[in-house]
């Protein structure tokens, strides 16, 4: 009776260790090593369709997205308000994690509010395929189909110690018609770069892509971040921040971005582009800028 009663609790044990692995496919940490030697705000004198772009809000759930009627796996305990995060559960690859990521410069005393979402990805030796991981809000703000002006900012570093591999850590955003990312076939990348920083280097620069894109009613915003390809212990920081999406003009001769929409920048600040006029970003593609870059800095020993 004594070896029956135990194999049946673990076999209930094993059973509710299956059942919970399911869903805890982000673990929540903190950062607290990083920062930014600028932030470039959002508009106040606009209306913005994405809530909590700049993930200052932050809590042990989001309340929003049931009250939205979307249902959210996420269980981590600590995630940005207004975003249902998640993360890909697959043999060789740890589970991403997720941290809130304090970009304010100075000392504890001196720091105003600045901050930043950050996806962590790690091969854990055996792994196959590629890893996907990501972050998706429904755009209930969103009541007219129309042109939309959207950004979304990034900054990404691998882990030089172990290597990586050519277009291997990438980053996206696309509007889907689900909160499933595999819906869309227009995913954008939000940078060209074939490798991304070392993480040795302990500084990157604050990039990302804008451009006027087309929404509708009932769609869903997602990030998205993946190891591309299983290389051996590869690990990837994902900065992701800024996210904000305006009203568009819809007039192609006053407003160029409705058909050039790649708009890789960098930001700056002090910055005159083309010698001409002041701005925050270089669209560096077809743009001259002069100024100080942005950046974003980290120690190479935090832990992850």
């Amino acid at each position: 009776m004594n070896k029956l009663r135990i194999a049946v609790l673990l076999a209930v044990l094993m059973a509710l260790l299956v059942v919970g692995s399911a869903f805890a496919q982000v673990i929540a940490v903190d950062y607290d090593d990083t920062e930014s030697n600028y932030w470039p705000g959002q508009a106040e004198d606009v209306f913005h369709y994405v809530v909590n772009g700049d993930f200052n809000a932050w809590s042990a759930d989001s309340a929003w997205i049931a009250e939205a009627g979307v249902e959210c796996d996420n269980d981590s305990g600590n995630s940005p308000d207004y975003w249902c995060v998640w993360g890909q559960d697959k043999a060789g690859w740890e589970w991403a994690h997720l941290s809130q990521t304090d970009l304010a410069e100075g000392s504890l005393e001196e720091k105003g509010e600045s901050y930043g979402m950050s996806l962590f990805l790690r091969h854990q030796g055996n792994g196959k395929g590629s890893f996907y991981a990501g972050a998706w809000q429904p755009l209930t703000t969103v009541t007219e189909a129309g042109y939309y002006f959207i950004n979304v900012s990034e900054s990404i570093w691998f882990n030089n110690d172990r290597g990586t591999a050519n277009y291997n850590s990438v980053a996206w955003y696309t509007i889907s018609d689900t909160n499933d990312p595999w819906d869309s076939d227009d995913w954008r990348e939000l940078d060209p770069y074939t490798v991304q920083c070392p993480n040795s280097w302990e500084v990157c620069e604050y990039a990302g892509r804008d451009e006027t894109i087309w929404v509708e009613p009932g769609q869903f915003l997602h990030l998205i971040v993946a190891h591309k390809f299983p290389v051996f212990n590869a690990s990837t920081v994902f900065l992701l921040d800024d996210v904000s999406m305006i009203a568009a003009n819809d007039d192609p001769e006053t407003n160029p971005a409705l058909e050039d929409y790649t708009g890789f920048y960098d930001w700056y600040y002090d910055t005159v582009v083309d010698n001409d006029e002041f701005d925050d970003k270089c669209h560096w593609m077809d743009e001259t800028c002069t100024g100080i870059l942005t950046v974003i800095t980290w120690d190479q020993d935090a832990p992850r």
